[in-house]
């Protein structure tokens, strides 16, 4: 992809940190490869990558590390 589906700014091959919630589960994933858009930073995963998040969860017992998010429920 070369261009932007929504503002036509140029993507950019980019290594991202991807938030994946996938039922109850949420994982960050370090180093994903994607493309970026350079104006208005839209991010497209290409099939490689969704593959390799499929992988991760179904074996997410080889996580690297674990990190605390504050969580806040409104009204």
């Amino acid at each position: 992809m070369d261009r932007c589906y929504f503002c036509h700014g140029k993507v950019t091959a980019k290594r991202i940190e991807h938030l994946h919630r996938w039922g109850e589960a949420l994982l960050l994933v370090k180093g994903l490869p994607a493309e970026v858009c350079e104006e208005c930073k839209e991010v497209y995963l290409p099939p490689a990558s969704l593959h390799v998040l499929d992988d991760l969860m179904a074996r997410r017992e080889t996580l690297t590390e674990f990190v605390q998010i504050p969580v806040y429920s409104l009204p």
